[in-house]
Parts: C-alpha cells; sequence; structure tokens
C-alpha cells in the first residue's frame, strides 16, 4: 500500500520532512527547494517535476511563493516515531534561508510528518 499526502506552502517558510520507506516528491504547483541531508546539493523543482528520495532520510523542504503544493508519495506509512531535528540543525538552516531569502526574520521551521 501506498500512503500520498498532500502539502501546500506558505511563501519563505520551511519543513522538515524525515522518510521512513522510499518517498517521492511531486511538486504540484509553485517552485520548492529540496535540501536533502548528505547530499552536496540543493534540488530546485517547479511544477510537475518529482525527486526520489531513499528511506531514512532528513529532507528539508522550502516554498518561494504561498501558492506551493505538494505531494509525497511513500511505499508505506511511517509506524515508529523519530525524533526532532537537533538544534544546530534548524540554526544552521535558518542561516541558509537568511542567505536565500533577503526578509527572513525568524525560524518557522515545521515538522510534515510529526508522527515519522
Amino acid at each position: 500500500m501506498r500512503q500520498i499526502q498532500h502539502y501546500q506552502f506558505d511563501a519563505h517558510h520551511c519543513a522538515l520532512f524525515e522518510t521512513c520507506s522510499r518517498t517521492t516528491f511531486v511538486v504540484g504547483r509553485g517552485r520548492l527547494w529540496i535540501t536533502v541531508e548528505g547530499e552536496d546539493a540543493d534540488h530546485w523543482l517547479t511544477a510537475g517535476e518529482t525527486l526520489d528520495v531513499a528511506a531514512r532520510q532528513r529532507a528539508w523542504l522550502g516554498a518561494e511563493s504561498a501558492d506551493a503544493c505538494l505531494d509525497v508519495v511513500q511505499d508505506r506509512p511511517c509506524s515508529r516515531p523519530r525524533s526532532y531535528a537537533s538544534q544546530t540543525a534548524a540554526i544552521a538552516l535558518t542561516g541558509y534561508l537568511r542567505r536565500c531569502f533577503g526578509n527572513w526574520r525568524r525560524n518557522t521551521t515545521r515538522r510534515l510528518n510529526p508522527g515519522a
């Protein structure tokens, strides 16, 4: 069984998504950036583009505009809780977002899959 979740992003906000099985991110509208921990480069996706991510990975997601939508397709639903991202990672991400979006004022990181 596959699980499909749909998200709409606020402009200049980011979220953490932890995968528990193979996951595909599908951009439905707008432009999103995805940073997968351990990878050297960020991924910038527009409507219709996809990105496959392996199991047990952390992905940081953010949107350029408020109309950005994302579908997350997982091979199987997550069944066990995972810990929240470390404070150090949140601080590093905030610095990154300040460089990307000049008007970034506060850390608004949310967790998309709190039960994962």
